[in-house]
């Protein structure tokens, strides 16, 4: 007996206790979680970028929190046990990257008082509504569209895994745990297109564009297919222009204005490979006017970051919070501070067959603005360029330069140029960075140098550039070549002035703009300090002072006029008791400014002053 007891004793002490067990395996996690912090704080210390970067990354992480959204490194989607929404975004750094949750049945999306707030302006108040559990969309006071298929308000629709759900103009799938379906994401962006297309109110801007599309005087003709593509591309980018002017506006910067166009890379013989797809942005408050062509993946860039700003202040302002949009992030420097092509210089180099030199009447070139539907200007400035033949490559100019009066001399001989691109003069804009380039017989490409001119912005930049082309044996082929317009690119960077106010927490005007935007009251300005406090204290007192002060000074003026009123009825009472008979005519005489006239012969003494009227 003893002995089972001592059994069941060592058997009982085998058995772990599960607090002491628990409590090990929460001391175990605390180390880890120790040891990671530590670990990561190293990193940072040893690279400062690292942990600007991880900074960053946590201000995102509780920034999206707060609209209901979580990022994918955060919660691993295998690990839910809700239906989610995860995005889908051609950006692939961003795609992937936003979980939807769907907890609430429904769970509403929208703006500010939603469940679930995307960072688009494309969102409105109550968006949509999406019940995970019940697997259904319900179409709500914004565009959404569920496989294409655009829903009305109230209408709901069934939603299974893997469907491609279009809210505003954010893409997203719908998952459920345990029924993981895989999504062809190049077909997903083919329907979000086609869905965007048929339904978007931009449909005949395109024929508008492709109509103001000209090159070397002529319209540039476009394929159905490729005009297919160009109008696909067009169609996506209208809404998020007018939406980025309305970032601007937002941010203080409303002189910028936005518009999708078509533009030739050519100016000359352009055909359909060349038109390309551009967002024309103005900015009105500069002197002269900048102008400024973004190609699509430039503008999304800026769109994406502007979003991201602009509810980063939204946040702000909610929370009472202090921001700022980063200098490189402002709306002026994002979208303005960028090197583009403002135009093309056209030259005839038929005459470099016959071994003459530039004439001083074609020396400046007139620059045309590189060609886009709706483009008005007339010209963009010109360009210095000559041309001088040599005798070899190396040689002086000058030298014994053989005649050419027949185009057949020339081939089967050698051929040697001094290109010279001086400068350019009278561009439309202010630059700090130019530089040209052209392309010459065969394909080749040439460029000039990048001439920074941020310490001395100027409309007139000089290039002094220079190049010796050569061709060992003249061809029928570059003669011809010889007889095509030339083509010289233009580039810029605009001189991009700093903005006179922050786009920040800090300019009422950003503030109020946001607040009424986010239909949140208006908020009162704070003092920023107790001295400015005890100055508009101080000036209050002085006003009532004076006030007071002027108060006084009418009730002594009044009783001063009273005065003069009652002396002026006694003069003249007197003057009329001794002076019956002229008494009245004095009077009169004296308010007029005559003679009064001589008393009569009854009336009191010609020495008498009882009738002085004042």
């Amino acid at each position: 007996g003893g002995g089972g007891g001592g059994g069941e004793g060592d058997g009982s002490s085998g058995v772990a206790d599960p607090v002491a067990a628990a409590a090990a395996l929460q001391t175990l996690v605390d180390m880890e979680t120790q040891m990671a912090v530590k670990v990561t704080a190293v990193h940072h210390e040893s690279n400062p970028a690292a942990a600007v970067a991880a900074e960053a990354y946590e201000k995102q992480k509780v920034h999206l929190k707060m609209r209901g959204i979580t990022l994918s490194s955060e919660c691993d989607p295998a690990t839910l046990n809700t239906p989610f929404l995860i995005n889908l975004d051609e950006d692939a750094y961003r795609s992937g990257r936003q979980l939807c949750v769907l907890e609430k049945s429904p769970t509403s999306f929208g703006r500010e008082i939603d469940d679930i707030r995307p960072q688009s302006m494309s969102m409105v108040q109550n968006h949509c509504y999406i019940d995970g559990i019940g697997r259904t969309c319900k179409g709500g006071k914004g565009p959404t569209f569920v496989n294409g298929k655009l829903l009305k308000e109230g209408q709901s629709q069934p939603i299974a895994p893997g469907d491609r759900i279009l809210i505003g103009s954010e893409l997203y799938i719908f998952n459920v745990p345990g029924e993981v379906v895989e999504t062809d994401v190049d077909a997903a962006f083919t329907e979000y297109r086609t869905a965007m297309m048929a339904n978007s109110v931009y449909k005949d801007q395109f024929k508008k564009a492709t109509k103001g599309l000209t090159s070397g005087g002529n319209d540039v003709k476009l394929e159905q297919k490729d005009a297919a593509q160009l109008e696909n591309e067009m169609i996506e980018l209208y809404p998020k222009a007018a939406e980025l002017e309305q970032l601007c506006l937002l941010m203080d910067r409303d002189y910028i204005d936005t518009s999708v166009v078509l533009q030739s890379s050519k100016v000359t013989a352009a055909g359909k490979d060349d038109a390309q797809v551009k967002v024309k942005v103005t900015n009105r408050d500069a002197n002269p006017v900048e102008t400024i062509y973004l190609a699509s993946f430039e503008f999304n860039r800026a769109y994406n970051i502007l979003n991201d700003e602009l509810y980063h202040l939204r946040d702000a302002i909610e929370a009472d919070d202090q921001y700022t949009v980063p200098e490189q992030h402002d709306p002026l420097s994002l979208l303005f501070d960028a090197t583009f092509h403002v135009g093309t210089a056209v030259m005839f180099p038929e005459y470099l067959i016959y071994n003459l030199e530039t004439d001083e009447s074609e020396v400046q070139l007139e620059v045309f603005p590189a060609a886009a539907s709706g483009n008005q200007e007339l010209n963009a400035g010109k360009l210095e360029v000559t041309w001088e033949p040599l005798t070899a490559p190396g040689a002086e100019p000058g030298g014994d330069i053989p005649e050419i009066t027949d185009e057949a001399e020339l081939i089967g001989k050698p051929w040697t140029y001094k290109c010279t691109i001086k400068q350019a003069l009278q561009l439309p804009m202010i630059c700090d960075l130019v530089y040209c380039e052209y392309e010459f017989f065969g394909g080749e490409f040439f460029a000039t140098e990048s001439v920074d001119y941020s310490d001395r912005p100027t409309r007139s930049p000089v290039l002094n550039y220079e190049f010796e082309h050569h061709v060992d044996s003249v061809t029928q082929e570059f003669l011809d070549w010889l007889k095509e317009p030339m083509e010289i690119k233009l580039y810029i960077s605009l001189d991009v002035k700093k903005p006179k106010a922050h786009a920040a927490t800090d300019n009422q005007k950003v503030v109020d703009l946001i607040r009424a935007d986010m239909k949140l009251p208006a908020k009162k300005v704070k003092y920023e300090t107790a001295d400015l406090q005890a100055k508009t204290e101080e000036l209050k007192k002085k006003v009532e002072a004076l006030m007071a002060e002027n108060g006084e000074v009418k009730k002594e003026n009044k009783r001063l006029v009273m005065q003069r009123r009652v002396a002026v009825a006694v003069a003249r009472d007197v003057g009329q008791r001794l002076y019956h008979e002229t008494g009245t005519a004095a009077v009169a005489a004296e308010s007029s400014g005559k003679a009064a006239p001589a008393p009569g012969k009854d009336e009191g003494s010609k020495t008498s002053k009882a009738c002085a009227i004042m």
